[in-house]
């Protein structure tokens, strides 16, 4: 993992998890089509598409990336 993902994973305010397909599909089978990879937003209703695979892919840096989250979790959470 490489560290400025790992430092923004430590220091995020909110609980992140990381499913591998197999898992997401045993805890949520209704999103046993969805293209990875994706970013969920959890609640008590079940989970919420954040961030596409396409715009996840669409990131040509980690750092891109970063600031994606933070803008889509900004107007979201």
């Amino acid at each position: 993992m490489k560290k400025e993902w790992k430092d923004f994973i430590v220091n995020i305010d909110v609980p992140v998890s990381f499913l591998h397909k197999d898992e997401l599909t045993k805890e949520y089978p209704d999103k046993n089509l969805i293209s990875l990879p994706v970013i969920f937003v959890a609640s008590e209703k079940g989970l919420s598409l954040l961030i596409s695979s396409e715009e996840i892919n669409n990131q040509n840096t980690i750092s891109n990336l970063i600031s994606l989250i933070k803008n889509k979790m900004k107007n979201t959470i």
